[in-house]
């Protein structure tokens, strides 16, 4: 649930929603009781994300979602969440399609899942997963 079930148009905001970056590096972060997805790299290239400690136990609230993202190291993370530990994407319905950038390259190495549903591929993948 996000919001626009209800009909208000508008959904809960990505805590670290981040668009088109080439070189993101996110580490060593400990972050509690964010309201929807925490870290959402968006169209990224030459991804780091590593030691984080993420907590969060509302609905719809995955931990770390590469989206449309190529080249990306995910290491040495706790993460608890109320859904996806890790969830990869590559775009969601007509838009992703648009797009059409493909997630790829991803290796995820000694992370720690106390909670959630892992890592899972999807569901938004229009843009493809490789």
């Amino acid at each position: 649930e996000t919001g626009e079930e209800e009909g208000f148009g508008i959904t809960r905001p990505c805590l670290l929603d981040l668009l088109w970056v080439d070189g993101l590096t996110i580490r060593d972060l400990k972050i509690r009781n964010p309201g929807f997805w925490t870290v959402h790299p968006c169209f990224s290239n030459n991804v780091r994300i590593t030691g984080l400690d993420i907590y969060t136990r509302g609905h719809n609230t995955d931990g770390i979602d590469p989206d449309s993202c190529w080249n990306v190291f995910i290491a040495n993370n706790l993460i608890d969440t109320g859904d996806d530990c890790i969830a990869l994407k590559a775009g969601r319905d007509w838009s992703g399609l648009m797009v059409n950038i493909s997630t790829q390259n991803v290796l995820i190495q000694d992370n720690v899942f106390r909670g959630g549903h892992g890592i899972s591929i999807g569901s938004e993948t229009s843009g493809w997963i490789q």
